[in-house]
This record gives structure tokens, sequence and C-alpha cells, in this order.
């Protein structure tokens, strides 16, 4: 949630605001506790653990009603904390990242994605299976948001989220130097043979490749694509208009089969 301070917002929840502590990306100016903290020791040990991180690096804890903690958030599940924080910002990606010798070997390339929900549900999936970058559109696409931190859990405190103003001229350019471009389709596309996640055996350095909630993957992104793949349906009775799963959840099936197995 955005504060009338330039350049500042509230986080909420335990997992994100114990996370930006911890990380250290970002400047943290109060943490905001439940009132009744003040007479009572928390009950979870993750807030406990917050509270002793904020005070061993001397961030001002102040004590509110709920009613005043539900205020700073916009009403959203807060967990007894808000934390009054600097905003995190996207990282333009440059070229050397991707062109220089890296130890990296998989991307994730999220085109157009939209909803907050989405965006921090693939970030908290992206960091638990290993990716080591995630690249989003620069204006089309949700940004790093405390609504995002929450849905990640705190992932989003941690991730190496990048940003790009032309996805399809980057994908270009990760193509010619040597990267696989792994797009992802609906099981019924017909326009090019696409593969089952399943049968897919990657080497070299890859690119997963995910499209808009709505639209899917740009066209001009598709026909570059090293590999199409698409994540098979055991239902041959699907309901009419269910050929596709929520975006993030086809991300985390895909991530799973296709990360290579370390």
């Amino acid at each position: 949630i955005m504060s009338k301070v330039a350049r500042r917002e509230h986080l909420f929840g335990i997992a994100p605001c114990l996370a930006a502590i911890l990380a250290g990306r970002r400047k943290i100016f109060k943490v905001y506790l439940n009132d009744k903290l003040e007479e009572e020791e928390p009950r979870r040990k993750e807030l406990v653990q917050l509270v002793a991180e904020a005070n061993e690096r001397n961030i001002k804890l102040v004590y509110k009603s709920r009613p005043i903690l539900d205020r700073l958030c916009g009403g959203r599940p807060h967990q007894n904390v808000v934390m009054e924080t600097g905003k995190l910002n996207l990282t333009p990606i440059t070229r050397e990242s991707y062109t220089l010798p890296t130890q990296e070997r998989f991307l994730l390339a999220l085109d157009d994605i939209q909803d907050p929900m989405n965006l921090g549900a693939i970030i908290r999936s992206a960091t638990y299976f290993g990716v080591d970058k995630i690249i989003v559109n620069e204006k089309n696409s949700c940004g790093l948001t405390a609504t995002v931190s929450k849905v990640s859990s705190g992932a989003m405190e941690w991730a190496s989220v990048y940003s790009t103003r032309d996805m399809q001229r980057l994908l270009k350019d990760l193509l010619n130097y040597d990267w696989n471009l792994i797009g992802t389709v609906t099981k019924d596309y017909t326009q090019s043979k696409v593969h089952s996640c399943h049968d897919v055996q990657l080497s070299k350095r890859n690119v997963l490749v995910i499209g808009n909630e709505g639209f899917g993957m740009n066209p001009l992104i598709t026909s570059i694509c090293t590999k199409l793949v698409t994540i098979p349906s055991f239902n041959d009775r699907l309901p009419e208009g269910l050929d596709s799963l929520n975006v993030s959840v086809a991300t985390g099936i895909l991530l799973h089969s296709l990360m290579p197995k370390k």
C-alpha cells in the first residue's frame, strides 16, 4: 500500500515484513504492531523473531490499535504487523548479465503478467525451485508491490527480479547468445509441434517464457521459441472453456518439470 510520502509503502504480514528486514534491500522506517503485543508475548515465533531483528537494527517499533493497522494496509490481512518501508524497484537487466560467461542456467521471462496475486505466487515458486533470474516487462506488468510480497510469502524480498523495455528484443538477443527459449501454450495449440512438459529434456541454458493471464504468449514471441511445451490434462471430459490452468499454478508445474535437477 503506497503511503502519501513519496517512495514509501506499507508492507503487511509477518513473512514479507520479516523477509524485508533480513534481506536488507529496502529502507525500513517503522514497524507498526498491534498494541496488544505491548503487554503479551506474540504467539508466532516468526513475529518474536521479527521484533528481535528490528530491535537489533534499531528500527522503531510503534504499537497501534488493530483498526489503525487495518487502515494502514487497506484492510488486508496483516497478522498484527505493518511496516513502513521504502519501495522495492525492478532492476533493469543489462546485456552483460546474460552474454558474459555465467553459472546461470535457468531464467523465467514473464510477458505481461498483470495480476499481483499471480506475480506473487510465481515469484514464490521461482524462488523455491531456484530460478536464477525473473524478467518482466517494464510497462505492461505488475510492479513489486506490497501485495506481491505478501502473496509471495516474502520471497519477493529476496528474489532477483529484472525488467526489460522490450521483451521480444531481449528474447531474440538471448537466443543469439545460445539460450533456449521454451514457450508455453495450451494443449490444443496446432500451429507448430508442441511437447508435453513431462517429455522434454533440456540442455544448455534455458529461458521459460510465460504469457499474459488472458491472452497467453505474444505470437511474435511464440514464433521465435526453440521449443513449445504444454501441461497435459488427464481429464478427457474437460468442461467447456477449461482448457488451461491459472498462470501461477501452470508456472509452478512447469518449473518443477523442466528445471535441471541439481
